[in-house]
């Protein structure tokens, strides 16, 4: 239908919002979306990060069976989620391909994170609304997001219901 589209944005797990879960059980009983898209970083993996690690944070095995609880408690929640390839959610993969290991020595995504098959990920994603207008869902494809919405038509709204989750400001709004 598209509708009503619930943006998860950043997450981040394990290093959340405490309030995550209770947050998006509260969007989901006001708002009722139809689809969820998750923006991308579903999950940090500071651990193994090109950048400098913390070391006084969780070691790679402890991050992911940490995140897996909030993973778990969203997925029961929004069973059908489209979640966008992201720098943070890819590392596993940037990490196996920067040691030359093929792809086919992994696990899926799906299996990686143990959700089903209604969680997808996509490089990048254009959905029609129930309107006919388009939105489209990428992560960081360009510094410039709004020349590349542009491209694709997504400036107009009307009728649309988009909801948020911004992760980078630390707050979570009011329901």
């Amino acid at each position: 239908m598209n509708k009503r589209i619930l943006v998860i944005s950043d997450t981040h797990c394990p290093y959340h919002h405490p309030d995550l879960i209770p947050y998006l059980k509260a969007i989901k009983k006001k708002y009722k979306p139809d689809r969820v898209v998750h923006i991308g970083d579903e999950v940090d993996s500071h651990a193994i990060s090109f950048h400098d690690s913390d070391p006084d944070l969780y070691s790679a095995g402890d991050e992911r069976e940490q995140s897996l609880t909030t993973i778990h408690a969203m997925e029961k929640l929004f069973p059908v989620v489209d979640l966008m390839d992201s720098n943070h959610g890819s590392l596993v993969y940037r990490r196996q391909k920067a040691t030359g290991l093929p792809r086919a020595a992994m696990k899926t995504y799906n299996e990686y994170l143990e959700v089903g098959p209604g969680w997808k990920w996509h490089d990048d994603l254009l959905i029609t609304m129930s309107n006919r207008q388009q939105v489209y869902f990428c992560h960081g494809k360009a510094a410039n997001v709004l020349k590349v919405a542009q491209q694709y038509g997504c400036l107009q709204y009307k009728d649309t219901i988009i909801l948020v989750i911004l992760y980078n400001t630390g707050v979570i709004p009011t329901v």
